[in-house]
């Protein structure tokens, strides 16, 4: 791995011409070793062209990489495949970060780059810019972690569900992603989980800056994270879960504020996975939906058994007909609260 790279930032671009320039421009800020990828998951429409122009203007930085369409997973692979940053980010083609933020930022990756043992993942803030209604959330983790400064997970303290750390919010070292298993399916949807789980058995250092960096675009029509969008693909997200209960078993870790924190993170995606399975309602979806609870209580007996002293286990273990009214009554509320439209 090149030394001199402090931080590989991946880009992964299908048919984004219309706005990846603003996305790629917002890291190009900072004198500091950085070196951008951008991932041209094979597009149809000028992203290509717009991916080899930064190559040409930015030789030392940007680097073009052309491959055939494998969806979004596919592409951070690619990206990741080719990293030579001691640090490794993620920046979708329609976000961007923010300028000011973002070099400083780079600065603490850089001290911490320099200090005698460099943490596994370093966590900043994102921004979600939700467009529609005209305001910003700011997902913010000063309860939880100690501030600009090195911890263990013993100093982590528990979230509420649904608020923890996703990965537009995560820099891991390049080295521990590299060395982690990722079995990301091609062409699948919210595959963002694996990359932000998968890794954290491995983490045994954290630091936390309270920087308003990465800004999250929520407005596009075609997001993969409206409601429609969520109903058409729920097998890719029922998919993801799967994985994520087949590939970690919390059985196996040892640290229980890890243990603990993984756990409300799989809790965030299983409930609201089922919550979309119950709300869409066919018969196809609630089947799925009953095998996914059946399948965590074979896999993973130790989440179950967690998940099972939380309001939302409870919910989960009602008779199905009370279990999805109260589902559906708090499918608004939490769809207001992360944004889904």
């Amino acid at each position: 791995m090149n030394k001199h790279k402090l931080l590989s930032v991946v880009i992964p671009c299908y048919n984004a011409a219309a706005y990846m320039e603003h996305a790629v421009r917002s890291v190009l800020c900072s004198s500091i070793s950085i070196e951008v990828l951008i991932v041209d998951d094979g597009s149809q429409d000028g992203t290509a062209d717009i991916a080899d122009r930064f190559q040409r203007d930015y030789p030392e930085i940007c680097k073009a990489i052309h491959k055939n369409n494998g969806g979004h997973g596919d592409a951070i692979l690619a990206g990741l495949s080719v990293a030579e940053g001691f640090y490794f980010d993620v920046l979708d083609s329609d976000d961007w970060m923010d300028a000011e933020s973002f070099s400083v930022f780079l600065k603490t990756l850089e001290t911490l780059r320099q200090s005698a043992v460099p943490p596994d993942l370093v966590i900043r803030n994102t921004v979600f810019e939700k467009t529609a209604r005209h305001h910003q959330h700011i997902s913010s983790f000063c309860r939880q972690f100690p501030v600009n400064t090195v911890f263990d997970w013993n100093a982590v303290r528990p979230f509420p569900l649904g608020n923890v750390v996703l990965l537009h919010s995560m820099v891991y070292r390049t080295a521990l992603l590299k060395q982690t298993f990722l079995p990301v399916p091609k062409h699948t949807f919210y595959v963002d989980h694996l990359f932000a789980y998968l890794p954290l058995p491995a983490v045994r250092h954290l630091y936390y800056t309270n920087l308003n960096v990465y800004h999250y675009y929520l407005g596009r029509p075609d997001q993969s994270v409206t409601e429609s969008a969520m109903f058409r693909q729920i097998s890719h997200v029922d998919q993801v879960c799967h994985i994520m209960l087949e590939q970690i078993s919390l059985d196996d870790i040892e640290n229980e504020q890890q243990r603990m924190y993984m756990g409300t993170y799989l809790e965030m995606v299983i409930a609201s996975t089922y919550a979309f399975m119950v709300k869409s309602g066919t018969p196809e979806h609630l089947n799925m939906a009953e095998h996914l609870i059946s399948d965590i209580k074979k896999t993973n007996p130790c989440f179950w058994n967690m998940l099972s002293r939380r309001p939302s286990g409870f919910v989960l273990s009602l008779p199905r007909r009370l279990g999805y009214a109260i589902i559906s009554f708090l499918f608004r509320f939490w769809q207001t609260m992360y944004g889904f439209s």
